[in-house]
């Protein structure tokens, strides 16, 4: 064989195995695809009882990370970014929100990468119309469930859409509500068959119906607390298994819980968690064997603060409630997610003239764990916003001044900036071999081929030199060198590899050869 043609072989091969080899480190990953596929959400996808396991699950140290992102594009006519909800699909996150133009409104959808960059044009779900708002939205592993009210000069009506992985509107609006009933104020969640959906009737009473991504209505709306004469104002949902927990405020200020069956009926009375204190607001995950729920309360006069509380199911209470913000004038619209190690709890608060974002970490008794962070706006202060676990860190997608148009839509990601070597240093902190104890600013130079100290420099102050015999040539029986040798170090201990094609087999073949001292031929 002619030695060009040997190389062209060489050639070939070696593009085989660079491509092959680093499929697993090039390959994004891809949303689950059905129920065994376990994402890192703060969600129970294979129904095994743990949640998110293999996941990184604490978020000890969390920080900024980078400017916030404008999702939705300035528009001089419009006070956008009006009402917001926010999803992690396991690769990226879902965004949903309402833009007001003049006199109607209209609900929209955009896909984020896990950096929060925008993926693609914003997305009109809902017709513009006088009143379309309130947008919820809800991952299941096929794609996007959102719901929203809407009123066209009569009762507001909850309506349904469903959009694909890929951004593309599979199912148009579908009116879930009764077409004689009020419907405000929706909620959504994923059961693992299809999305539960809760809204207030009137301030009065919620009500249920459950919607499959094809868009069917599987069961009759259900009413979940048409026995509790307190009424019903903003609902927040969870899912358990087969039960659902939901949290809402009655018309006297106080916060209740009830439950229901997948079915929508209710398994008991609604639970007492606050009463008469001006509460509002409230907040529900599920996480642990338990509920968690977070409100806002005006119990101190010229005050309002932030509390959590927990509730097995089966409503009990295990409480103590927990106060989560404290010496502020202003703590309001909490949101609160379960990590699978950890409760992450954000609010938006401060005094004036501006608000910022704080975040708290509560362990699954409910106790706060560390302190309280706070995060400016990088431009206007913050409204509202809702916070969700994008896998390996919190996200937040906030509302600029809601007094103040054009009223734009920001998503403010936060690091969790571990130490995953337990070296008191993390990758934040400049540590960027954070799998190597040894390495980090400042650490002591090692003789070992890398920069532990992160100056530019490698082993400085180590042997720079080897002495040893010359290379013995060696190669296998009908085989052909190639022409290129590597060669690396660790710790003063030099090995060389050598690349061979074996022509002697079927097809081509690569065997790497390993020397070192005593620098025989080592064939791997």
């Amino acid at each position: 064989m002619k030695t060009s043609e040997r190389l062209a072989k060489v050639s070939r091969l070696a593009v085989l195995v660079a491509v092959l080899l680093p499929v697993w480190a090039i390959v994004p990953a891809t949303p689950a695809q059905d129920l065994q596929v376990e994402l890192c959400d703060g969600r129970d996808e294979d129904r095994d009882g743990s949640v998110d396991e293999g996941c990184p699950r604490e978020c000890i140290d969390a920080r900024a990370a980078g400017p916030e992102q404008l999702i939705n594009p300035a528009d001089a006519d419009a006070a956008t970014g009006k009402d917001r909800s926010l999803t992690w699909d396991g690769n990226g996150y879902g965004a949903t929100w309402s833009v007001l133009d003049g006199f109607d409104s209209q609900v929209m959808f955009r896909r984020l990468g896990p950096s929060g960059r925008p993926l693609g044009a914003p997305l009109p779900v809902s017709v513009m119309g006088p009143a379309e708002s309130e947008p919820v939205i809800a991952w299941s592993p096929t794609g996007y469930g959102i719901a929203w009210s809407s009123e066209d000069f009569g009762l507001p009506r909850i309506f349904f859409a469903f959009v694909d992985a890929t951004g593309a509107l599979s199912v148009n609006p579908l009116q879930v509500s009764s077409p004689s009933q009020d419907g405000q104020r929706p909620s959504i969640a994923w059961d693992g068959e299809a999305f539960v959906l809760a809204w207030s009737w009137y301030n009065s009473r919620i009500h249920m119906r459950r919607v499959t991504p094809e868009g069917t209505l599987l069961d009759d709306e259900s009413c979940i607390t048409c026995d509790d004469p307190s009424g019903a104002g903003r609902v927040s949902l969870a899912i358990a298994g087969d039960l659902i927990g939901y949290a809402y405020s009655d018309g006297h200020g106080a916060i209740r819980y009830a439950e229901s069956d997948l079915m929508g009926v209710p398994t008991g009375p609604a639970l007492d968690i606050v009463v008469g204190n001006g509460a509002g607001l409230p907040s529900l995950v599920y996480g642990d064997g338990r509920f968690a729920l977070a409100w806002f309360d005006r119990r101190k006069p010229g005050e309002e603060e932030i509390y959590v509380n927990r509730v097995s199911p089966g409503r009990v209470l295990l409480g103590p409630e927990t106060l989560i913000s404290s010496g502020q004038h202003y703590a309001h619209d909490p949101s609160i997610t379960w990590t699978g190690e950890e409760y992450l709890l954000a609010w938006v608060g401060g005094d004036d003239p501006g608000y910022e974002l704080y975040l708290d970490r509560l362990s699954p008794e409910g106790i706060p764990l560390g302190t309280t962070r706070s995060f400016p706006a990088s431009s206007r202060p913050y409204s509202r916003g809702t916070l969700v676990w994008g896998g390996a860190r919190p996200a937040f997608l906030r509302e600029e001044d809601e007094f103040v148009a054009p009223r734009l839509l920001h998503l403010r990601l936060l690091d969790c900036c571990r130490d995953d070597d337990g070296d008191s240093v993390s990758w934040c902190d400049g540590d960027e071999d954070d799998g190597n104890p040894e390495s980090y600013p400042d650490a002591a130079e090692l003789c070992d081929g890398r920069d532990n100290d992160f100056d530019g420099q490698l082993d400085e102050g180590c042997a720079g030199s080897c002495e040893a015999s010359a290379w013995v040539a060696s190669s296998l029986s009908g085989t052909q060198e190639s022409t290129t040798v590597s060669l690396a170090t660790r710790a003063a201990a030099p090995r060389a590899f050598l690349a061979h094609v074996d022509e002697t087999s079927p097809g081509i073949r690569l065997v790497l050869a390993r020397g070192g001292p005593p620098w025989e031929h080592n064939p791997i």
